[in-house]
């Protein structure tokens, strides 16, 4: 949770100081590995299993994924980056929405991949009115 009467500065510099610190110890990798762990286990487990497997301790609803295309563009052999760039990402049963955030010079582009066996169009429709909600209501 965030705590009450935090700036936007200030969760934006904690969040930041996490992933440099899981970054740098490569913390990632312990997810690689659990993953590794729950793909053979996976087929061994019923639909009903499968769908309670992670609530309790991954309670995770969906994931974000964020990818800057103007510091990876030069790579590319070209002047400049696109004018729009969109980028498909694939969802799992740890996080079966995704929302893809790509920035690309000034401009910020968002997509969201779900799968339709976890929510309909409706509520993904629901979810990212409220998202859009939000983020037009944050305080400067």
């Amino acid at each position: 949770p965030v705590p009450d009467g935090i700036t936007l500065r200030e969760l934006a510099l904690d969040i930041h100081a996490e992933t440099a610190r899981v970054k740098r110890d490569r913390l990632y990798l312990q997810t690689l590995l659990a993953l590794g762990v729950v793909g053979m286990l996976w087929r061994f487990l019923s639909r009903e299993r499968r769908e309670r497997f992670h609530s309790k301790s991954y309670a995770i609803l969906a994931g974000l994924t964020m990818l800057n295309v103007t510091v990876l563009w030069p790579g590319a052999g070209t002047r400049a980056p696109p004018l729009r760039y969109l980028r498909g990402v694939s969802t799992g049963p740890l996080a079966p929405l995704v929302l893809a955030i790509s920035t690309v010079g000034n401009s910020l582009i968002a997509g969201v991949s779900y799968r339709t066996t976890a929510f309909d169009r409706t509520t993904v429709g629901r979810l990212i009115s409220n998202l859009l909600f939000c983020l037009e209501t944050l305080p400067p």
